[in-house]
């Protein structure tokens, strides 16, 4: 038990990583074999953030570990091939753990820590859009509880509750007066906060035959009210802050999947997700001192508000999966994933960097010793998106692609 809290702490201590795209394409190894195609299969522990009812499926007592290295490369060109930029993201490190009991044939709960939404990205400090982002980093973590109950035969339900920590961490520069005494001094400005908010899932498992079973799961969204300080420096004054605070919601999504098992040593399954990416519209940073700011070529403006138009839109993602028991003790798998892009081309940015994917997944199982080990990489193709008609200050029109490589090992204890 004592090195079960070690565990605990340290997933904790490392949760400020972040991932490469807002929402992760999937949490577990096992499930990220199969493209994130889960939610009718969800047999495993992390069944806690996929489909609480499939908690139901999980005999015993068993403690599963997962840790996620994500490399991300993204690359902008605001000068039509003659300013190319490559962000300076390094890899990243995205921890989960569930620990499941079945305390009879019908009920069964687990308690678990997962990182479903993030985002990374940093830039050099002379990057061609430096005064709209260098680094924009903003993750959630959650500590979810959960349970499932078989109400018949074939079908089981589930619920969880998860509190969710939530971080940000942002750099740029910009122009400003302090004191509102002329001449204007370039300034970086970096702000950090924290914030927490609640959020809960609810899920159910339906057999309707022995090859068949369908499976939904919705999550509510999650509100934070993000705190911190704003850390404004030049060369050409004394460095001064303010305190920060921002309104963010990270949105609700709804899982719909099928899964069959009627070929014999094969599983397959398909799953449409839909995200309330609506949710982030105009974001709204506060602070509790105005500052004077020098836009170019000749505006000041003197503001304790920055608003950030976003307008993103809701999308459907799909998923499809696969796995092929090659002998008992080892099992193959695939999968596929689109991953459509929320952001409009005239809020897109460096600041909330998303692109559509195409994303592919292969992974196997194996024992090793007294546990389960599964392993799965992805990778994921950015697709080449040209913005134009910008709304930012300053314009960020440009071409905006990228890839990225995912390893993901999970390990699972049977107490």
């Amino acid at each position: 038990m004592k090195n079960l809290f070690l565990i605990i702490f340290f997933v904790l201590l490392v949760s400020t990583a972040y991932s490469a795209s807002m929402q992760a394409p999937s949490i577990g190894a096992r499930a990220t074999g199969m493209g994130g195609a889960f939610v009718a299969v969800a047999d495993d522990p992390s069944s806690l953030f996929w489909n609480p009812a499939g908690l139901g499926l999980c005999e015993g007592t068993l403690f599963m570990h997962g840790t996620a290295l994500v490399a991300p490369y993204a690359y902008y060109d605001v000068g039509g091939g003659t300013d190319k930029e490559k962000s300076t993201t390094t890899v990243q490190m995205i921890p989960n753990l569930f620990f499941t009991h079945n305390f009879n044939d019908s009920f069964s709960a687990g308690l678990g820590y997962y990182v479903p939404f993030g985002l990374g990205q940093r830039w050099e400090d002379d990057a061609s859009l430096k005064y709209n982002s260098t680094r924009s980093e903003i993750s959630l973590g959650n500590l979810q509880g959960g349970v499932s109950y078989k109400v018949g035969e074939n079908f089981l339900i589930g619920a969880g509750l998860a509190e969710g920590f939530a971080k940000m961490n942002t750099k740029s520069y910009t122009f400003v007066m302090p004191g509102g005494v002329p001449p204007p001094s370039e300034a970086y400005v970096k702000a950090w906060g924290e914030g927490r908010g609640t959020s809960g899932n609810i899920g159910f498992l339906w057999s309707p035959s022995y090859d068949w079973t369908v499976g939904g799961a919705w999550r509510s969204q999650t509100n934070v009210k993000f705190k911190g300080d704003v850390n404004i420096g030049s060369p050409a004054f004394a460095t001064f802050d303010r305190e920060i605070s921002m309104d963010f919601t990270f949105p609700q999504t709804a899982s719909l999947g099928v899964s069959y098992s009627g070929f014999d040593r094969w599983l397959l399954s398909g799953q449409v997700d839909w995200v309330n990416w609506s949710r982030i519209d105009t974001i709204t940073q506060k602070l509790d001192d105005p500052v004077t700011l020098f836009i170019p070529p000749a505006t000041v403006i003197i503001t304790d508000e920055v608003e950030i138009s976003r307008d993103w839109e809701d999308r459907y993602i799909f998923r499809i999966g696969a796995e092929y028991e090659v002998t008992p003790q080892f099992t193959l798998r695939g999968g596929y994933m689109w991953d459509p892009s929320p952001v409009p081309a005239d809020t897109l940015d460096p600041m909330m960097f998303d692109v559509s994917s195409n994303r592919y997944f292969v992974g196997a199982s194996f024992p090793v010793w007294k546990m389960n080990v599964d392993v799965a990489y992805s990778y994921s193709q950015g697709i080449r998106r040209e913005a134009e008609d910008s709304e930012n200050v300053p314009s960020t029109d440009g071409d905006y692609w990228g890839y990225s490589h995912m390893l993901e090992l999970s390990t699972t204890y049977t107490f």
